[in-house]
């Protein structure tokens, strides 16, 4: 038996040891017989046996059974404490923890509970079997609860904003083991189209859109923009992992020709410097305008030939969260490229929904872009490409845009067969200036 504190194991404030120790706290956790968790402790100087929460039952009716013996009926008041939420509970790190261990004694302020791969106990008696991360981590589709982890570990909270990939990389590893594939920053390679349309879907009745939506992009550097882990997530709950389409048949209409992720240090799976992914698709030219009814900002189609719309091709768009809620899209030429075509199981209906991501460009002499949002929006016909549009949304180091061609030349870019999309991370110069995510070079074949 042997102790595993951070606070103790690891030296404090020593980056080249927290980087070779972080990454071995997975194996710790998943190769223990059985894990003690101090869930009642605000840290590793308090205690964490309390004393019980005796909640006696008082006897009310007395029955006669069928074979003629009584039995006592008993009332207590019902136990709540297993709902109460302990300091342990809210840190980052501690969600991998919970989910990796095999078996678990956790001491809460009022009763202990269980946790093991099968199901969870707690004193008052109650089973909690089939929920929660660690059932559900350990079942053999563990590589499909992708989307149900992610939304927990968003509600935690975590002392330091570079830990937000690291303190995941464990739980990405075990997914690993059950085939989930490549990991990229975030997102998993095998679905990575679907996981790309993550955003604000759908509004809460009552939620103001200013709530939907993090305070803003992280600083310093954490991922690339078209990942959700390089938002502030302090309001992430509302936040959708992929586009839900319940009802519909779903067809991806673009291509992933690449993807990549530069790791930061020896963990594959953990913190990322660099990021790069690059797709087929179509793209089409938005402005935003600002609604006359209710004051929201709203994307309308500006021009559809650059794309080889047809003429009597519509496209209204129903739907288009921003990321940032604190900025302002107004009259701002917008790009959006198309990920997944949804079809009406209604065939009388005949409606055909389009859903992408939504780009902005920040420099037109460098073309440099980076995602905004997402979009929803529906057509009445959509015909095939007279062109190839390959479209790479990147993060590459700011130095690697030393040496590119000067795309100035470029500013009728979408005349060309084929367009690539290279993006730079915000990069804080030493003017004090940024530079912004997606780098643009046409290529004429």
């Amino acid at each position: 038996m042997f102790s595993s504190c951070d606070s103790l194991c690891i030296v404090q404030d020593d980056a080249n040891d927290w980087d070779s120790e972080s990454g071995r706290m997975a194996t710790v956790y998943s190769n223990a017989h059985l894990v003690v968790a101090a869930s009642s402790a605000s840290d590793s100087s308090e205690g964490f046996i309390s004393s019980p929460c005796h909640n006696p039952a008082l006897p009310v009716a007395t029955m006669r059974n069928d074979d003629g013996s009584l039995s006592t009926i008993h009332v207590r008041s019902e136990y709540a404490s297993h709902q109460e939420l302990g300091p342990l509970d809210s840190r980052g790190w501690a969600l991998e923890e919970r989910a990796l261990s095999r078996r678990l004694v956790d001491f809460r302020r009022y009763e202990m509970f269980w946790e093991c791969t099968r199901c969870s106990f707690c004193e008052c008696g109650q089973s909690f079997s089939q929920v929660g991360p660690k059932t559900i981590f350990h079942r053999p589709e563990s590589s499909f609860c992708w989307s149900d982890l992610r939304k927990a570990y968003l509600q935690k909270a975590l002392t330091h904003s570079s830990d937000f990939l690291p303190a995941l990389s464990g739980i990405v590893s075990h997914m690993q083991n059950f085939g989930a594939g490549d990991y990229l920053a975030g997102l998993w390679r095998t679905r990575l189209i679907d996981q790309l349309l993550w955003g604000f879907w759908s509004r809460p009745v009552g939620l103001p859109s200013a709530m939907l939506a993090g305070a803003g992009r992280i600083q310093p550097y954490r991922a690339p923009t078209w990942s959700w882990a390089s938002l502030d997530t302090q309001n992430g709950r509302h936040m959708k992992l992929g586009h839900n389409a319940s009802g519909m048949l779903s067809d991806v209409i673009c291509r992933l020709l690449h993807a990549s992720c530069t790791p930061r240090g020896r963990d594959e799976n953990g913190a990322v410097t660099s990021g790069k992914i690059v797709l087929e698709g179509k793209l089409i030219k938005f402005i935003c305008r600002e609604h006359a009814l209710d004051g929201q900002n709203v994307l309308h189609v500006q021009d559809m030939r650059h794309a080889s719309w047809p003429e009597h091709v519509t496209l209204t768009i129903l739907e288009a969260p921003f990321d940032l809620a604190e900025e302002s899209y107004k009259d701002i030429e917008l790009y959006g490229i198309a990920l997944v075509r949804h079809l009406n199981s209604d065939v009388i209906k005949s409606v055909i929904t389009y859903i992408g991501i939504t780009l902005q460009m920040f420099d037109k002499k460098l073309g440099i872009y980076e995602r905004v949002g997402v979009w929803k929006g529906d057509v009445q016909r959509w015909v095939p490409l007279r062109r190839r549009q390959d479209v790479p949304i990147c993060n590459i180091n700011g130095s690697s845009l030393r040496g590119s061609t000067d795309v100035g030349a470029h500013a009728r870019h979408y005349n060309y067969d084929y367009m690539t999309f290279k993006c730079c991370r915000k990069l804080r110069t030493c003017s004090g200036q940024y530079m912004k995510d997606l780098y643009l070079e046409s290529t004429e074949l």
